[in-house]
């Protein structure tokens, strides 16, 4: 494989306070900075072709179902097993709204999130994020729906916020099965609620959290929630103090969707589809602990990531060919700075699928057996199926 192009160590992340808006460094180091990622745009080799994974690399494929939800999520289960639950929707015209299509052998972590998103599953039930009120206007309130034991009812849930709050969208839901984490985005207020909720979506605690009202990603970890908008990266801990840092490399035309937050230890990592960088943060004090390449070679569409081991991350991006149609393109990045005259990562093409994917990936506990599971659908023989896939890479 090519060598890869040797770059200049990053510059550091600025961490500002809440309200200076996460600019990254003075006038000066702005320009130098956009110069050199325009040097390192050009003059960066293109990465190799997509191969085929071996049979060590991909289990076998596990069809789910033979049909295509509309929404599709792997979720901690929160049962005695640690197994995910694999969710859709179901089909038109039956009664139910959701469908648990099945629990995976493989065990999840202990104390994963699924990620943050507009339905969780928490204490053996779906809890669905309610669309806005339209006109938007300022309430003092919030909504969930809270489905019953069959997703065939739903009851709303009023959930008290410390302020008034213009929401323009869904609230981001945050659950590892047992405990639920809800996020409420506030843009005309420019802030977000951090909302602690029971399992049949009572209120247990609220914390208004300023400057946060464009969050695209919310991540709870332990006592601290970590919220990223565009280039902005914010920690807010239990005390409510908030430390604001800028990514390097902008974000401001990335979405949620090709975005991810994963945190490991000490670093917490943000991967951008959109810029094509990894970075690794202290998950304290979120200065830039180092910086890699994705080496994805067409737009990424969706990006979703997952641990594969205490020191491997696996990205796996969607990326849009000439035809519309997408190609999962995974990739296996050690969680460290690349060495000088590295080679470029083996890219692991998983196959086509559909105009829009719907992957979703998570990790496989170490006791386990370690590596991920990749859940997607994808054309089969007979049309649409669901289909499940252990990555070890």
């Amino acid at each position: 494989m090519p060598a890869a192009l040797t770059l200049p160590s990053a510059p550091p992340l600025s961490v500002e306070p809440p309200g200076s808006g996460g600019r990254f460094g003075g006038g000066a180091a702005a320009v130098f900075l956009s110069l050199a990622l325009a040097f390192h745009a050009a003059c960066r080799p293109s990465p190799p072709a997509s191969r085929v994974p071996t049979v060590d690399e991909a289990g076998p494929e596990q069809v789910v179902v033979n049909y295509a939800p509309q929404r599709l999520r792997a979720l901690p289960a929160g049962n005695p097993e640690s197994s995910y639950l694999l969710l859709g929707s179901e089909r038109p015209l039956l009664p139910a709204v959701f469908r648990p299509l099945g629990v995976t052998a493989r065990k999840a972590p202990p104390d994963v999130f699924a990620r943050a998103g507009e339905l969780a599953w928490v204490g053996g039930h779906v809890v669905v994020a309610a669309a806005p009120k339209s006109p938007a206007a300022p309430q003092r309130v919030a909504s969930v729906l809270v489905y019953d034991r069959d997703s065939k009812v739903a009851t709303s849930a009023a959930l008290p916020l410390p302020a008034a709050c213009t929401e323009l969208q869904p609230a981001l839901l945050h659950s590892d099965g047992r405990e639920l984490y809800a996020l409420v985005r506030c843009p005309a207020e420019d802030a977000a609620v951090v909302l602690h909720l029971s399992e049949a979506a009572e209120l247990r605690s609220a914390k208004w959290i300023a400057d946060a009202g464009a969050v695209e990603l919310f991540l709870h970890r332990g006592e601290v929630d970590y919220l990223l908008a565009g280039a902005r990266l914010m920690r807010s801990d239990a005390a409510g103090k908030i430390l604001t840092a800028a990514l390097p490399d902008g974000g401001s035309a990335a979405d949620g969707e090709t975005r991810e937050l994963v945190h490991t230890g000490a670093l917490l990592i943000a991967i951008d589809g959109h810029a094509g960088r990894l970075f690794a943060v202290d998950s304290d004090t979120l200065v830039l602990r180092f910086e890699r390449p994705l080496y994805s070679a067409r737009p990424v569409t969706r990006l979703r990531a997952a641990l594969g081991g205490p020191s491997q991350l696996v990205v796996v991006t969607a990326e849009q060919g000439a035809d519309a149609a997408t190609q999962l393109v995974a990739v296996a990045l050690p969680l460290a700075p690349a060495p000088r005259g590295a080679a470029f990562p083996t890219r692991i093409l998983l196959g086509s699928g559909p105009p829009r994917s719907d992957h979703e990936l998570v990790p496989v506990a170490a006791n386990d057996g370690g590596g991920v599971l990749l859940l997607r659908t994808h054309s089969g023989n007979t049309g649409p199926l669901v289909a499940l896939t252990r990555l070890h890479l």
